[in-house]
């Protein structure tokens, strides 16, 4: 009876460690993600959650993760607006009117999912984004 038992534990054990030990976890990207943000958009939103989709090995050294940010809007697109001129003049604005295309006007308190794929590659110092781009 006792063999037997750890005939099916031992490898699902070995396969529950395999499967965590792929790619950056999402403590890493969540860090990555916010570490990377420009002072604008850090003004006038916030991480509400992020939720992983996917994960996938690419070449020998690179892991690409799909997964949503969910962000959550501080201040109204019009107020946004006023504060991205006020710190970063035309190019402010511009930046905001980038992201405004991207997710479509906001409100106050509003959460806008932002469904994003990330390229990460494994390097000596773990794991380190080198791309991110929206996803559709």
């Amino acid at each position: 009876m006792f063999r037997s038992r750890n005939f099916v534990l031992i490898p699902l054990v070995a396969l529950l460690l395999s499967g965590c030990s792929k790619g950056p976890s999402d403590r890493v990207v969540l860090a990555d993600f916010l570490a990377n943000q420009n002072e604008v958009d850090l003004a006038f939103f916030g991480l509400n959650s992020w939720e992983r989709l996917n994960g996938f090995t690419q070449d020998n050294n690179k892991y690409v993760v799909e997964g949503v940010f969910y962000i959550k809007a501080e201040m109204d697109y019009s107020d946004a607006m006023e504060y991205a001129y006020r710190i970063g003049g035309t190019l402010g604005t511009l930046q905001v009117n980038a992201l405004a295309q991207n997710i479509g006007p906001w409100e106050e308190g509003d959460v806008v999912p932002m469904p994003t794929r990330a390229t990460f590659v494994d390097s000596e110092q773990g794991w380190i984004a080198i791309d991110y781009e929206l996803i559709q």
